[in-house]
């Protein structure tokens, strides 16, 4: 997963367990800058190539951790952390985290772009929700790879 275009922009693939987050945990950590959702999206995309996932749950992927990362850039934030992890053999879970945001949307930001992120993330998880984390807002999303 590491290519210098993805290093140049910050973005990290490493196992975890140095950290105490369990082993097989894929961690993605971004510089919110200009190309950081072309960032995101090759390399969600190639994650799940690596792990032989069918085009239409690569699709899926892609489009969730899109859909999420997406919403959060509404709050300006400075970086975001986006951890991929198998629950079991058919379940993928996604966490984005965001980093240093600000308290309210851009101007511009409109409710159709959260009915947008909303819609996407009902049609294509098996399971979402928000949690509030020490360094701020985490959307989890459970993705089934059938």
């Amino acid at each position: 997963m590491r290519d210098t275009a993805s290093q140049r922009l910050g973005a990290r693939d490493e196992d975890l367990e140095q950290s105490g987050a369990p082993a097989g945990v894929t961690r993605l950590d971004l510089v919110c800058g200009p190309l950081v959702t072309h960032t995101v999206h090759d390399l969600a995309r190639r994650w799940g190539q690596d792990r032989a996932l069918s085009s239409d749950a690569s699709s899926r992927l892609v489009s969730l951790v899109l859909a999420a990362v997406s919403h959060g850039l509404r709050f300006r934030p400075r970086s975001v952390t986006i951890t991929l992890q198998w629950l079991d053999t058919d379940r993928v879970r996604i966490d984005v985290r965001w980093k240093n945001c600000s308290g309210t949307a851009q101007p511009g930001a409109t409710t159709s772009d959260l009915e947008g992120m909303v819609g996407t993330l009902d049609n294509l998880a098996e399971e979402w929700g928000f949690l509030s984390g020490r360094w701020g807002p985490i959307q989890w999303i459970v993705l089934d790879t059938r």
